[in-house]
C-alpha cells in the first residue's frame, strides 16, 4: 500500500512538473533543457518557448525539429496513410514518398505522374509515369532524351591477387558532346542523326575526295587498357593521320592517355592530372592525382593521365568524302566506258576496211574489176 501511495505521489508530482509554464522555475530565459547531471551536462533536449521549436541534441534550435545527429526509424510518416507531407510554394502541400527496399531508393509525389529531380531550379532528371527518363528535359519524348552537352576536350579486374598490381580512360575540352561512352554502343535498330537542309547554311559540294581517299590509311589495331576495351582487333584510322588529310574531321579536346602502371614506377609530371585505382582490401576506389597531392594508401595502379590534345574522328565526314570520292570515280568509269565504245565503234570501222581491201585486193589480181564497181567500192571506202 506504501509502495502503490509512493507511486501516485511522483506521478502527481511529474504532473504537475510538465504542467508548469517553462518562464517559471522550469524554465530558463524562455527554454526548457533536459541534462545529463554530469560536471558539464550535456543537453539531450530543448523546447523553446517564443515559438516552440524543439532541439534534441542541441541547445538552440532554429526549426520545427532540429536534430543533432542520426535518426534512426522502422518507418515515417506524418499522415495516415504513412506519406510526407511538405508544403509547396503556392501554400498547398504535397505527399512525398521517401522509401528504401532492397537495397533500392524511391522518392517521388504520390499524386503526380513524375519523379524529379531539381538542381538550382531547373530539372536535372526526370522520370514520366510512362517510363520514359529525361536527363535536361521536362518533357522526354522518347524513352531516354538527353537534352544539353558539355565542351570535350567492366567485369574485368585491373589487380593481380597478388602483391604487384596489374595495369587503366574519363574526363572533358573544346567540342560539344551530349553522350560519352568509353566502350562500344550498342542499337537494335539505327543510329539517327539530324540532317534536315533547314538547319544548314553555307552549303556546298565536295570536290576532289577521290585524292583525299587515297591519303587516307586504313589500319587494324588493338586498345591498349585491355580490360576495358577488350583484346578484340580494331579496323578504323590515325586520328593525327586523318588531321593532314581531312582536318575538320578531328576533334581535339581533353581526354584520358593509358598510363597502366603501378604507382612507383611513374615518372609523373608536375601540373598534369592523373587517375588512380586504389586498393584497399576488396574495395577498388577511381581518384584523380596530382603532384601535388599526398600519396593515398593502399595498393595504387596509374590508370591514365589526361591530355588536353586528345584526339578523336567524327566519322562521318570521312564517310561523306569517300561517298563523294565514290561518285567521281564512278564518273571517270562512264567516262572512260564512253571512250570505249567510240574506239569500238572506230575499231569496227577498221576491220570493215581491211575487209574491204582484201576484197580489192583479189579483184586486181583475178583481173576482172570492173570500173563502176571499182567506182562504187573507192566511194564506198570514201564514206567509211
Amino acid at each position: 500500500m506504501k509502495k502503490l501511495l509512493l507511486t501516485l505521489i511522483l506521478v502527481l508530482f511529474a504532473l504537475q512538473i510538465f504542467a508548469q509554464n517553462i518562464t517559471n522555475t522550469l524554465g530558463d530565459n524562455g527554454f526548457f533543457y533536459i541534462k545529463d547531471a554530469t560536471a558539464t551536462p550535456n543537453t539531450w533536449f530543448t523546447l523553446q518557448e517564443s515559438n516552440g521549436y524543439v532541439g534534441i541534441g542541441t541547445t538552440n534550435p532554429t526549426y520545427k525539429l532540429e536534430v543533432n545527429g542520426n535518426i534512426k526509424a522502422s518507418h515515417f510518416g506524418l499522415d495516415a496513410t504513412g506519406y510526407f507531407q511538405t508544403q509547396t510554394i503556392d501554400g498547398s502541400t504535397e505527399d512525398i514518398v521517401i522509401a528504401c527496399d532492397n537495397n533500392d531508393f524511391f522518392f517521388y509525389e504520390r499524386e503526380s505522374d513524375f519523379y524529379q529531380f531539381n538542381i538550382g531550379g531547373a530539372a536535372k532528371l526526370r522520370i514520366q509515369a510512362n517510363g520514359r527518363v529525361g536527363i535536361g528535359t521536362e518533357s522526354p519524348d522518347a524513352p531516354l532524351h538527353v537534352s544539353g552537352s558539355v565542351g570535350i576536350s567492366s567485369a574485368a579486374s585491373y589487380f593481380n591477387s597478388g602483391t604487384n598490381s596489374q595495369l587503366y580512360w574519363s574526363n572533358p575540352g573544346t567540342f560539344n558532346v551530349t553522350i560519352r561512352a568509353s566502350n562500344d554502343i550498342m542499337a537494335g535498330g539505327s543510329i539517327v542523326a539530324t540532317s534536315d537542309k533547314r538547319v544548314k547554311e553555307n552549303i556546298t559540294e565536295l570536290h576532289h575526295s577521290l585524292d583525299l581517299i587515297g591519303k587516307l590509311r586504313p589500319v587494324s589495331y588493338n586498345k591498349i587498357d585491355k580490360v576495358e576495351q577488350g583484346n578484340r582487333i580494331k579496323y578504323g584510322f590515325i586520328a593525327q593521320e586523318v588531321e593532314e588529310v581531312i582536318p575538320n574531321a578531328v576533334n581535339t579536346g581533353k581526354g584520358e592517355i593509358p598510363v597502366l602502371k603501378p604507382f612507383e614506377s611513374v615518372d609523373f609530371e608536375a601540373g598534369v592530372s592523373y587517375t588512380l585505382l586504389v586498393k584497399n582490401g576488396d574495395d577498388i576506389v577511381e581518384q584523380k592525382y596530382t603532384t601535388k597531392d599526398p600519396r593515398p594508401e593502399g595498393e595504387i595502379i596509374v590508370k591514365s593521365k589526361t591530355v588536353d590534345d586528345f584526339k578523336s574522328l567524327t566519322y562521318d565526314m570521312i564517310f561523306t568524302v569517300a561517298v563523294d570520292a565514290i561518285q567521281e570515280q564512278q564518273k571517270q568509269i562512264e567516262e572512260l566506258k564512253a571512250a570505249n565504245l567510240l574506239l569500238a565503234q572506230k575499231l569496227q570501222v577498221i576491220d570493215e576496211l581491211k575487209v574491204e581491201l582484201v576484197k580489192l585486193q583479189k579483184a586486181f589480181e583475178n583481173k576482172d574489176l570492173q570500173a563502176p564497181n571499182n567506182q562504187i567500192r573507192l566511194t564506198t571506202l570514201e564514206n567509211k
